[in-house]
């Protein structure tokens, strides 16, 4: 799991949330899988999936340093 997880994540912390987020749903939500041989490909779709989520959630985060300061004018650019 840790490898699938690391293929898609860079962060240690968001991997292991990832499985552990993983492992959490694939308990809960065990009584409702039948198939026993087909376990090991449902749990890494689930945690494919949640990688993928963590993704999506870090594409909408900014660093502020990375914002300029200075007035108003200045994030308009040439409009007035």
């Amino acid at each position: 799991m840790y490898r699938t997880a690391s293929a898609i994540l860079a962060q240690d912390a968001d991997i292991a949330d990832a499985i552990q987020e993983t492992i959490l749903t694939c308990w809960g939500k065990n009584r409702h899988f039948t198939e026993n041989r087909y376990f090991k490909t449902w749990m890494v779709r689930i945690l494919i999936n949640k990688c993928k989520t963590f993704c999506a959630c870090e594409a909408w985060i900014v660093c502020v340093r990375n914002f300029r300061t200075g007035s108003k004018k200045e994030y308009r650019g040439d409009r007035s």
